[in-house]
């Protein structure tokens, strides 16, 4: 996890993903189109489960107060954020960051 954290701080841009699985329905409905649409555009994704040690530093930094939440970091700054549903919903996210 600490290899995937210090991508938040590295140069480009990179997905943050917090989610609650297993037991978020939302969450998983979101993991596949997280893995497409990253895959696709070639951008990390960094996830952080409620359940991991580190949830709460990157949360406060980020001020996440829910999940599912997506943050676009671009640069180490924070640039985008909402609570994608859908793959439209990601990329419109994702586009106000590039």
């Amino acid at each position: 996890m600490s290899d995937a954290l210090a991508l938040l701080d590295s140069p480009g841009i990179v997905i943050l993903h917090f989610h609650m699985e297993p037991t978020c329905p939302p969450c998983l409905r979101l993991a596949p189109i997280l893995a497409k649409v990253a895959r696709e555009e070639g951008v990390p994704v960094v996830k952080v489960n409620l359940h991991e040690k580190t949830f709460d530093r990157v949360a406060d930094r980020f001020q996440v107060m829910e999940t599912p939440t997506v943050v676009i970091v671009r640069d180490g700054q924070e640039v985008a954020r909402g609570i994608p549903t859908t793959e439209i919903g990601l990329r419109r996210i994702l586009g106000r960051a590039r």
